[in-house]
């Protein structure tokens, strides 16, 4: 999903005041709690746009995004190291 696009979605989201969706990091970040999926993309931005109205935030921030990011859904696969007993 584009810069462009993202800044789009974000203007559907029902917040009062606006969200930093064109800043680099805004969309680094979006992109790898995501794996830049545009499904992920848009649930993620909708995940961080219900906290943000539940906390009468009204915007999403970098710290927002990577509180909803942080529920779990969204968290990429670590690597786990071989099992020394198995190799």
């Amino acid at each position: 999903m584009a810069a462009s696009s993202v800044v789009s979605f974000g203007r559907l989201l029902p917040l009062l005041r606006p969200s930093p969706f064109g800043d680099k990091e805004m969309i680094q970040k979006l992109m790898a709690f995501s794996g830049g999926l545009t499904g992920r993309i848009t649930t993620l931005l909708a995940q961080a746009a219900e906290l943000a109205f539940r906390e009468k935030i009204e915007s999403i921030s970098l710290e927002l995004l990577e509180r909803a990011a942080g529920a779990g859904v969204f968290k990429l696969p670590v690597e786990e190291e071989p099992d020394e007993a198995n190799a």
